[in-house]
């Protein structure tokens, strides 16, 4: 594997976001997220996928510009609700940019304040045998699978922190490199 992995606190920060949202099963998706699901596509801007916008690589270079930031991040899992009726999670996955410029929300963008967490940084380089999609689920199959598994750490963004306003898991791609910074705690009644 060609993980680099460090542990990091960041401060609070202040995003600017186009929402979306992504459903663990899209089979019966409630007609809110279908709309949302349908127009699904790629973005062309750190190769970050699935957005709801048929013009979206516009309204990333505005995100870009309002926010003042120079890097696309996604935010995974900011909101997130079990939907009984079909079974499965809900889960928010936006498009973000630091709001360096202190910008409104407006236009199609939304204000996400993440509190001070504790991450764990997965940083990623691979080459042409593996896909973009076949990396993401790499790390996060070392993540879930054998570093939370294997530590005194449970994840902000899982089981009882689901839906932890404040809290979400921070993505950035590129061709050949992709980075994740988990936020977790470590577990009650575990020392340092």
């Amino acid at each position: 594997m060609k993980f680099t992995i460090t542990q990091e606190f960041l401060p609070a920060k202040e995003y600017l976001t186009i929402k979306g949202y992504s459903a663990f099963s899209n089979e019966n998706a409630p007609a809110e997220y279908a709309e949302w699901v349908r127009m699904c596509g790629e973005l062309n801007i750190n190769g970050l996928d699935c957005f709801p916008d048929n013009d979206l690589n516009k309204k990333v270079k505005k995100l870009l510009a309002k926010s003042g930031a120079s890097e696309v991040h996604a935010l995974y899992c900011n909101s997130c609700r079990y939907d009984e009726q079909i079974g499965t999670w809900i889960v928010g996955y936006d498009i973000a940019c630091e709001n360096v410029n202190h910008a409104q929300a407006g236009d199609g963008f939304e204000i996400v304040r993440l509190d001070p967490s504790e991450y764990l940084v997965i940083d990623y380089s691979y080459g042409e045998e593996l896909t973009r999609e076949q990396a993401w689920k790499e790390i996060d199959d070392y993540f879930w699978g054998e570093w939370l598994t294997n530590n005194p750490y449970e994840s902000m963004i899982g089981g009882d922190h689901a839906d932890n306003r404040g809290t979400a898991d921070i993505g950035l791609s590129a061709p050949g490199r992709i980075v994740e910074w988990h936020a977790i705690r470590r577990k009650e009644g575990e020392s340092s």
